[in-house]
């Protein structure tokens, strides 16, 4: 993911958060806190313009009231500081990707070449070409996806409309040779930011042993090779009931993806 697409993402968490605190604001009291000590203990008085009204201790509502509200306000002054300058390096942004940097240039400059510095293909083109995928099981993959793929799972499905909605080329269990044993990812993704492919793996009945076993085998190999979970080759799960967290699933496709 580039920085920019990370900002991005540290915006929409501020705001969030920025709302929250701002709801958790109304209804507490107005003032500042002046304290005191008296024989190792704390004493507080609230001060609001001319009154200053003798509180007692740590244990009063009002002084932890204020507390709060001084923690808020505080918080909410650095959420906002943080947002201009964020929002200034996103207007400022300049594009280091070979790609985009060719698309800035004047037309008579533009050409599909990038001189060597691009690592990596057209990730669309890749998208659409024809690749070795698995036969296995075929009589299995009744879920159609929005972009037309036959998968083996609602879950699947999920996370290929997910792909799909944001843009992210992928390839459905294509084969891949792990040493000497041929395996299908449940999705080859072109991680375009990096210029390089990630697989993903979708785990949707670990309460059968059967099952587990065959992760367990698969993920053995995945590491011989220098797959490494987090970094080339990530997990989703469902959950025991058979549920899925879609907006956890969104987010780290966002994350780790884009």
């Amino acid at each position: 993911m580039r920085s920019r697409d990370y900002v991005k993402l540290e915006l929409d968490k501020y705001q969030e958060m920025k709302q929250r605190f701002q709801k958790e604001l109304v209804g507490l009291p107005q003032g500042k806190l002046a304290a005191h000590r008296a024989k190792g203990k704390s004493y507080y008085n609230r001060i609001s313009g001319k009154e200053n009204l003798y509180l007692g201790s740590e244990d009063n509502e009002v002084v932890q009231a204020l507390k709060k509200r001084r923690f808020l306000e505080t918080a909410i002054k650095n959420i906002e500081s943080n947002q201009v300058l964020m929002n200034e390096y996103l207007k400022e942004y300049c594009p280091v990707n070979p790609a985009d940097v060719m698309k800035t240039l004047p037309k008579a400059y533009q050409t599909e070449e990038t001189f060597g510095l691009a690592d990596f293909m057209d990730a669309e083109k890749w998208e659409a070409a024809s690749y070795e995928k698995s036969e296995k099981r075929p009589e299995r993959l009744f879920h159609r996806t929005i972009k037309g793929d036959l998968v083996r799972s609602k879950s699947e499905a999920i996370i290929a409309n997910i792909l799909y909605n944001m843009k992210i080329p992928y390839h459905y269990e294509e084969n891949l040779l792990l040493g000497h044993e041929l395996v299908a990812p449940d999705f080859k993704i072109a991680v375009r930011s990096e210029s390089r492919f990630k697989l993903l793996e979708h785990c949707g009945m670990m309460q059968d042993p059967k099952y587990r076993r065959d992760f367990k085998w698969k993920l053995e190999h995945y590491l011989l090779e220098g797959y490494l979970p987090w970094r080339d080759i990530f997990f989703t799960f469902d959950d025991v009931d058979g549920s899925i967290d879609t907006a956890a699933i969104s987010h780290m496709i966002e994350c780790y993806f884009l």
